[in-house]
């Protein structure tokens, strides 16, 4: 009789870890911008808040600005300037600046 195996979480695929980290550390840093706001959350509170470490942040990402640029674009939609057909390029612009 042989013993059933189960997968080993070492025997996952390295992308597999690295995309649960960055999802991981992303989700402490949303946390932490809810309750402290952007301007007080640091990167150590962030790594705390995952259960990890300011390293584990470097490895994924090559500064707090890069961090927070991601999770802007993980869980707040784009924005679309509201443009009007046939606007000229100066209208367009504008409406992407504001």
């Amino acid at each position: 009789m042989t013993a059933k195996r189960t997968k080993s979480p070492r025997n996952t695929p390295k992308g597999d870890k690295r995309d649960r980290t960055r999802a991981t550390l992303l989700e402490a840093a949303r946390a932490m911008v809810r309750e402290k706001g952007y301007a007080r959350t640091t990167l150590e509170a962030v790594a705390r808040r995952a259960g990890m470490t300011t390293g584990a942040i470097y490895g994924n990402f090559k500064s707090r600005d890069e961090l927070f640029i991601a999770l802007g674009q993980t869980y707040w939609a784009p924005v679309k300037p509201l443009i009007k057909p046939g606007a000229t390029f100066a209208e367009v612009m504008h409406a992407m600046a504001k």
